[in-house]
């Protein structure tokens, strides 16, 4: 399944995100723990590129929810026309069966682990997510022994699928440009570009 994104994203902390409810945010979904697991060239080119160029460049994840026993495999794309998502629902157990992905013709290994608590509300036309309790832990693959981090900031993602709807007069609080995959790579790895 491909989709169409628009979004922006503010980091947020626990107060400013309970006084959005007085503006009209309303929950649509239960509350879930989202655990990803992304891939990576050996050289971390996918993380690289992220930071130095801004379109043509995709994320590759596998993700799970804690209301789903499913696995799916994800790969976001920043393209010139726009970001996509394709999802695609895997036929496995747990994230240990996958020790390597192909995509675009170049083989991707696991990287890291970001694991954090998701909350869903609508906001007019958009549909809003809340991460917070946010945290990253590396791979076997890169590391011998478990590396863990915690994030003590929460983001604010504002996500529509119209692109005739603008988003952006619906941020009270200035956009950044954030990846948490990114975040977690330098935290993690050391790796800083």
């Amino acid at each position: 399944m491909k989709i169409s994104r628009k979004e922006f994203k503010v980091l947020i902390n626990d107060k400013e995100f309970f006084n959005l409810f007085s503006i009209g945010l309303k929950p649509i979904y239960q509350k879930r723990q989202v655990t990803s697991l992304y891939f990576d060239t050996l050289d971390f080119e996918r993380y690289i590129y992220s930071k130095i160029i801004d379109v043509d460049n995709f994320k590759i994840r596998i993700r799970t929810y804690s209301n789903d026993n499913n696995f799916y495999k994800e790969i976001k794309e920043n393209t010139f026309e726009g970001r996509k998502k394709f999802t695609e629902k895997l036929n496995i157990e747990t994230f240990a069966d996958l020790n390597t992905l192909n995509v675009k013709n170049v083989e991707h290994f696991p990287s890291l682990f970001v694991e954090y608590t998701r909350e869903y509300f609508l906001y007019k036309n958009c549909r809003i997510t809340y991460d917070s309790d946010i945290k990253f832990w590396s791979h076997k693959f890169r590391t011998k022994s478990k590396i863990k981090k915690f994030y003590f900031k929460n983001v604010l993602e504002f996500k529509n699928h119209d692109n005739n709807e603008d988003i952006e007069k619906h941020l009270l609080f200035p956009p950044i440009s954030f990846s948490k995959y990114n975040l977690g790579v330098e935290e993690i790895y050391g790796i800083k570009k």
